[in-house]
């Protein structure tokens, strides 16, 4: 048997062997992203970014739906860096079925969880009809004209993730199936992300041009590979320095974080102001625009994880802010974070008695006038952190713990 009939079987009975590498920031990217996306939704229905500001802060609230780039980047990284890792060291990749029931357990319990809540509360009606039940629990929706935002509206992105999850393992196989020096092997996977890259930016456009109607291809795989394809690059560039033992030059350098946050800001204030997006984060834009917008939000997210990648992991202003203990509690419960805050919000436009503002701009409901965001938002926070933290304890972690015991093959 060859190196690589072996290679290709052998994972199906045993997981290769585990990578140990620790990037201790990445808690602090899920806290950014999650945070990021909270913002978005509250500073909109509050009505705040749809209001003239001297500053310019409804049209940078507009703009932070990118916390869903930054979850994509970091989902590709972590995911993706263990096959591109046991492919420079010609050793079988990950188990697939290993995978899928990492990932499973991941994000269904909390999910399902939720959904079955918010369903029996009313506040995702939609859940319970004959014809929405599967939609939703089986997170098609993306696919499904007219339901791309029905259920919990947010995790069209979890659908997205989940194509990403069928998509990964035979994309690594793919790339992985021949034998070659890790120099070449390193040229592979670049050359695969940039195909990547290119073929989502080419199905994004033209579906723009030829389907305008069609809302829902916005969010398909195919639409959001290219921010996927970034995390898969710096997976692939982080692994090849493991594999040599070293680290690029420039990422050794005291400011390298803080110059590659300046890029990520930089990007971030294009995309806000010079794009000329306007403040309704929902409104109709150009091919252009949209395209622009897309990759911008991807230069944004490249550039926040880098110092979280590369250098040393315990220096730097940067990094003390990713590791500080309370960034790092926010982002261990953020996937609770995600899923119950536009829950939340709405609970306390009920309380307080207040309008809110619709996906369409208009106010709805409850009489008087909006709320003001900092109120809405400082106590959005601190109540989601609660709810998220007991969905943290009484869900994922009992479900995070099965991810560590073993297959038994039958």
């Amino acid at each position: 048997m060859t190196e690589t009939q072996a290679g290709e079987r052998l994972p199906e009975k045993r997981d290769a062997p585990a990578d140990r590498t620790q990037f201790p920031c990445f808690d602090g990217f899920r806290a950014i992203a999650a945070m990021c996306v909270l913002v978005f939704h509250t500073g909109f229905v509050t009505g705040y970014t749809l209001r003239n500001h001297a500053l310019g802060l409804p049209f940078f609230l507009s703009r932070l739906d990118l916390g869903v780039a930054i979850f994509f980047l970091v989902s590709a990284f972590l995911l993706y860096r263990p096959f591109v890792r046991a492919h420079l060291e010609q050793r079988p990749a990950p188990a697939v079925r290993s995978f899928f029931r990492r990932r499973l357990l991941r994000i269904l319990p909390a999910y399902w969880a939720a959904l079955t809540v918010l369903a029996l509360v009313n506040a995702a009606p939609d859940v319970r009809t004959a014809r929405g039940f599967p939609i939703f629990y089986g997170l098609v929706q993306i696919y499904i004209p007219g339901r791309s935002l029905g259920g919990i509206g947010q995790t069209w992105s979890l659908a997205t993730e989940l194509s990403f999850y069928a998509f990964l393992p035979v994309y690594a196989w793919v790339l992985g199936r021949k034998v070659r020096s890790p120099e070449h092997q390193l040229r592979v996977e670049l050359v695969g992300a940039l195909v990547l890259y290119t073929t989502s930016v080419v199905f994004r456009f033209s579906t723009h041009a030829l389907f305008p109607d069609r809302a829902e291809m916005k969010f398909w795989l195919l639409s959001t590979t290219d921010l996927f394809a970034l995390g898969i690059t710096i997976a692939a560039l982080s692994a090849w320095f493991a594999h040599r033992g070293d680290q690029p030059r420039f990422t050794r350098h005291r400011a390298f974080p803080a110059v590659s946050w300046a890029l990520a800001a930089f990007a971030f204030w294009v995309v806000s102001i010079p794009l000329d997006l306007g403040r309704y984060p929902f409104g109709p834009i150009s091919i252009g625009q949209d395209v622009a917008r897309q990759a911008l939000y991807g230069v944004v997210a490249f550039f926040l994880l880098l110092p979280g990648v590369f250098g040393p992991q315990d220096r730097g202003g940067v990094r003390r802010l990713l590791r500080n203990r309370i960034v790092q509690l926010v982002g261990l419960v953020s996937y609770g974070v995600f899923l119950w805050h536009p829950w939340v919000t709405s609970q306390l436009f009920n309380w307080m008695g207040h309008a809110r503002v619709g996906i369409d701009g208009k106010l709805r409901t409850s009489g008087g006038d909006v709320v003001p965001v900092s109120i809405v938002l400082v106590a959005t926070v601190l109540l989601v952190l609660v709810v998220a933290g007991l969905s943290y304890v009484i869900v994922e972690r009992p479900f995070l713990r099965l991810k560590r015991r073993p297959l038994v093959d039958r």
